[in-house]
């Protein structure tokens, strides 16, 4: 992906971050305010249960008072009564008379008459108590209202919440795109420095061509010591050449994490670069040491060519089927790596003139290795 591409994305990212940031900020006011709304609406809530709990306690009270005196009342009934007619039943036993017949009737009537008044009272009394039961306080419609206000503040305020995570989960995701795409540009300015959309070390001339300019000599040297150097150097060629395949692989998908559908986490896309990064090193490191191995065996520099044959050795990349095996042994292995790099830093010139002789078609290898210096002096 472009530069033009990549940095389109980023303003694209950007506007939308910025369209929904004052969204966010919005919904937090209202979050803020539906928060004390509820809160005030609790405070005025709890006064008005103070009053209504004092009021229950007073109405207890006069309850517990009622009863008591109309217990009073009809024990009272009840003595008056039995003392009346214990006098009424005195005076006929001792008279004798027919006014003894009135004076019971007038017992009798006088009974009926307490009892039909207490029965009048207490009826009175459950009548009135049910009026007012049935009747409403303004105290308690005001706690009907204020429970009915919190409760639907309450669910207002958890759909404002739920719009808000949902705003800022995409806010988030919207940030972390836009470093990535900030993080895949700062990697294509220098891997696609030509800005082509092809990985700049993956458009290196082949190696191959030296080792066709070196057959000659190399043939000569094999005749004479009965050993084939020309398998073991196209074995690390196509070696190479499988690993820039990975690469360009690797490259193209973290080009991928720039589209705005993808997710990829920023960790995930940092590590994934990362280990781009380190591979780059190692493919470099590799390529520069075909060449000095070359150049070693031609100029009869046995001993620095066996130090690099052994390091290669130790890849297996001599063996049979080796190709998967030995990338993903050399990308686990950083110690190779830098006694790669050291072995090339320390011959340099070799390498720089052996890509001369070749032509300018693959001149473009001396930036590698002066890279390759660079990386050793951290």
């Amino acid at each position: 992906m472009n530069l033009v591409k990549l940095t389109d994305n980023t303003s694209l990212v950007i506007s939308k971050i910025e369209e929904q940031t004052p969204l966010k900020v919005s919904l937090e006011k209202k979050i803020s305010k539906k928060q004390e709304d509820i809160n005030a609406f609790k405070k005025a809530l709890k006064k008005v249960n103070n009053k209504l709990n004092a009021s229950s306690t007073k109405k207890e009270d006069n309850k517990s008072h009622n009863k008591k005196t109309r217990y009073r009342l009809f024990a009272l009934g009840v003595v008056i009564f039995i003392l009346f007619s214990i006098i009424m039943a005195f005076l006929a036993t001792k008279y004798n008379s027919s006014d003894d017949v009135k004076s019971s009737l007038t017992s009798i009537t006088i009974l009926i008459i307490f009892f039909s008044i207490m029965f009048y009272y207490k009826k009175k009394v459950k009548k009135s108590k049910r009026i007012i039961s049935k009747e409403i306080t303004p105290d308690q419609k005001e706690k009907k209202s204020l429970d009915k206000k919190i409760n639907n503040s309450t669910k207002a305020l958890e759909k404002i919440r739920e719009e808000f995570s949902i705003l800022s989960n995409n806010i988030d995701s919207l940030q972390t795109k836009k470093e990535v795409i900030e993080s895949v540009i700062h990697v294509n300015k220098i891997r696609d420095a030509d800005d082509n959309n092809d990985l700049d070390v993956a458009e290196t001339s082949n190696i191959e061509l030296i080792i066709k300019q070196k057959q000659p000599a190399i043939r000569k040297i094999e005749k004479q010591e009965n050993r084939n150097y020309l398998r073991d150097f196209t074995k690390i060629n196509i070696f190479l050449d499988s690993f820039q395949k990975q690469l360009v692989d690797d490259y193209e998908d973290i080009q991928s994490f720039c589209e705005i559908e993808n997710k990829i986490s920023l960790s995930s896309a940092q590590q994934k670069i990362e280990t781009f990064e380190s591979n780059i090193t190692s493919y470099k490191a590799l390529m520069s040491s075909l060449v000095l191995m070359i150049s070693n065996l031609v100029n009869d520099d046995l001993v620095s060519f066996f130090k690099l044959y052994d390091i290669f050795d130790k890849l297996s990349v001599f063996e049979s089927n080796y190709e998967k095996k030995v990338v993903q042994g050399f990308r686990d292995n950083a110690n190779l790596t830098k006694q790669l790099i050291e072995a090339t830093h320390e011959s340099r010139d070799v390498i720089e003139r052996a890509l001369n002789e070749v032509g300018s078609e693959i001149n473009s290898l001396q930036f590698e290795v002066e890279w390759l210096g660079k990386q050793l002096n951290k």
